[in-house]
């Protein structure tokens, strides 16, 4: 029988190692001390809320390391301490060099390790009138994370939704806690539906606000089903489900109210944040050394307030960006208002709606520009339409582990032939659209444990 894909649950009782850390003080306390496992709704629920360090983050350090939408200096290259960061930097094909840390894959399949412990052990409580609605809130969001994880992690591990899915390989999909399973890649489409199938069951079973915006809400996983459906590329299915979310509570900020001179405008969980998930840290992020690419900062209008809400000019006159929804230099990825209305967008005009997708991308736009400047675009063709919102998702969603999305899905999908380059050292370092190298490789303990097939590099 192999060994569970994720490491940090093999050979040491990981278990019980996170059950005690996470709610020690309230476990029914058991003969043996070295078994402690969760069997109340109360326990379930706190391994759920666990944001600090397992549900608080979306793993998209290497995918924003290498979407290209800034540069570091040569001099700031050479000086990385991480191998891995380097590596991904110029999209080489062996990432990891040996190394067994890749949070990228584990930290994914911890949260779906989690969701797996909470609905096994939901199946041992017995439902009542009294507890149906907290039942129904932990079965929910177990769910819904683990959709989500699952969508994630093909982000990273797998290739563009395309013909043929279901002949091409996509993830292991671990759906109980028994991690003396033995581990498989499903076909990217299998993948794709059990993300879908997760999340649309959580639908009906979350309610409509939750305490904290780190915990997903009814809209959020309207959200989160129109965001898998446009990257899937089915654009009657998210423009229904986007329209859903929008019939809800849709807020936006408008930037005419923001402080744009300090040194972050946004704040923390601001109106226009609907699911709150940041992205671990990489130096190459931050300012002075992440250096935004000129033509992208400079296709930002001079009444398009984004420009300077969103950028900090340096010292060497370059800039770098500052327009994070978490109040600090740390990189949001959760799920905000503004995507579901370019989702709404880009759906309805590929599904030849031109109506409904001017009106969900001027109902943006207009909260992004100078008071009394803005013009309703209007457009020809549906092609155009299509190439603005484009544009526009590029612009309004900038370093939210969401562009190498998007240049696999529209490479893959709409032929958009998106090529990245980078200057290094004097050379040129070139990534051509559909490379292999868009496709993360799986870890090297993985492959070891399970012998599943390895991503093409």
């Amino acid at each position: 029988m192999k060994l569970s894909i994720y490491k940090i649950a093999i050979g040491f009782g990981f278990c019980t190692l996170f059950f005690t850390a996470c709610r020690k003080d309230s476990l029914e306390r058991k003969p043996d001390k070295q078994l402690v496992v969760p069997s109340t709704l109360q326990d379930f629920d706190a391994l759920l809320n666990n944001t600090t360090s397992v549900f608080g983050s979306n793993y998209f350090i290497s995918s924003e390391v290498s979407a290209a939408d800034y540069d570091i200096t040569d001099e700031d290259y050479n000086g990385l301490s991480l191998a891995r960061t380097r590596n991904l930097y110029i999209w080489k094909a062996d990432i990891y060099e040996g190394s067994q840390d890749v949070p990228e894959w584990d930290k994914p399949y911890q949260q779906v390790f989690y969701c797996n412990v909470v609905l096994d052990g939901l199946g041992d409580i017995e439902l009542n009138p009294h507890n149906e609605a907290e039942f129904n809130n932990i079965k929910g969001k177990a769910l819904f994370y683990r959709g989500y994880a699952f969508y994630n992690i093909l982000q990273v591990f797998a290739m563009a939704y395309q013909q043929g899915a279901d002949q091409l390989p996509g993830i292991p999909l671990r759906l109980d806690a028994d991690i003396n399973r033995p581990t498989r890649r499903a076909s990217l489409e299998e993948s794709y539906r059990q993300a879908l199938r997760d999340v649309e069951a959580s639908i009906t079973m979350l309610p409509t606000a939750q305490p904290y915006l780190t915990q997903p809400s009814r809209a959020a996983a309207l959200a989160l089903l129109a965001k898998i459906y446009l990257t899937i590329g089915d654009y009657r299915a998210a423009e229904e489900y986007a329209e859903r979310a929008l019939a809800v509570a849709p807020a936006l900020l408008d930037f005419n109210e923001l402080n744009l001179q300090v040194s972050f405008p946004f704040e923390l969980l601001n109106r226009e944040t609907l699911l709150y998930r940041g992205i671990p840290a990489d130096r190459t992020f931050y300012a002075p050394m992440c250096k935004i690419r000129r033509d992208l900062y400079e296709s930002y209008t001079a009444d398009d307030l984004r420009k300077e809400a969103f950028f900090e000019v340096n010292a060497d006159r370059s800039v770098s960006f500052k327009g994070n929804y978490t109040g600090s230099r740390n990189l949001f990825a959760g799920l905000a208002w503004d995507e579901i209305y370019l989702i709404k967008a880009e759906a309805a005009a590929a599904n030849g709606n031109v109506e409904g997708a001017l009106k969900a991308l001027n109902t943006l736009l207009k909260t992004r520009w100078k008071a009394g400047s803005y013009k309703d675009i209007t457009v020809a063709t549906k092609e155009e339409l299509l190439d603005m919102v484009w544009k526009e998702r590029r612009k309004e969603l900038l370093m939210r582990g969401i562009r190498w999305t998007d240049i696999k899905r529209l490479n893959a999908q709409m032929g958009a032939e998106i090529a990245l380059e980078r200057q290094l050292n004097g050379e040129t370092v070139r990534l051509a659209p559909n490379d292999p190298r868009f496709v993360m490789p799986i870890p090297d303990y993985v492959i070891e444990l399970t012998d599943i097939e390895q991503n093409r590099r």
